[in-house]
């Protein structure tokens, strides 16, 4: 594990309430004189509560999921919506000349390996030699790997970018969107909120 990525706050998974105690906690401790650490921590405060106002107004509606595609495994297998239903998944919509797929796909093919939880790691648009000779110079499984070549599911992620991670419960809805590169601790956070519903 990288420790660098705890920098990576963009991509989520990380405690905010755990970040405002800890800056809190520095400032008191580091400041001085205590007018000055009054005036931080009054600021602190502020950015908080703007922080946890947006990120309460922005948090999408859960939405129904539409109809998947049959998506393919690269053994051949077809994965039906049917084979999906009633429980929850993630899907991972990456390609294989898009740089930030490139980076998170061996963390997410790991993951998805010893996850109870299904995580598809849907190839969008390219031919199975293709996306097969890319995972074999990469040394990544291909267990989870679907292939889609109609593209589809960009669709339902309501976005044309990639990486798009989406996360489906089992009433079929989708409660998370992930877009861009996704940390292993966001991914975790994710499929844990998963497991509670």
């Amino acid at each position: 594990m990288d420790p660098w990525t705890v920098l990576a706050v963009w991509q989520g998974g990380f405690t905010a309430w755990a970040g405002l105690l800890a800056t809190a906690a520095i400032l008191a401790w580091r400041m001085r004189p205590v007018r000055a650490m009054r005036r931080a921590l009054g600021v602190l405060a502020v950015l908080a509560a703007i922080w946890f106002a947006a990120s309460a107004m922005l948090q999408p509606e859960a939405r129904p999921l539409p109809d998947l595609p049959v998506l393919v495994g690269m053994d051949g297998t077809e994965i039906t919506p049917e084979n999906l239903a009633g429980k929850p998944f993630a899907i991972n919509l990456w390609a294989t000349w898009c740089p930030p797929c490139r980076r998170e796909l061996p963390m997410l093919a790991e993951e998805a390996a010893n996850s109870d939880i299904p995580i598809l790691l849907a190839n969008q648009g390219e031919d199975r030699q293709a996306v097969a000779d890319y995972l074999l110079a990469s040394g990544i499984s291909p267990r989870s790997v679907v292939l889609h070549k109609q593209m589809g599911l960009m669709d339902v992620a309501g976005n044309g970018v990639l990486p798009t991670t989406i996360f489906v419960d089992a009433e079929g809805e989708i409660v998370a969107t992930h877009v861009g590169e996704i940390s292993r601790a966001a991914l975790s956070d994710k499929l844990q909120q998963l497991q509670g519903d």
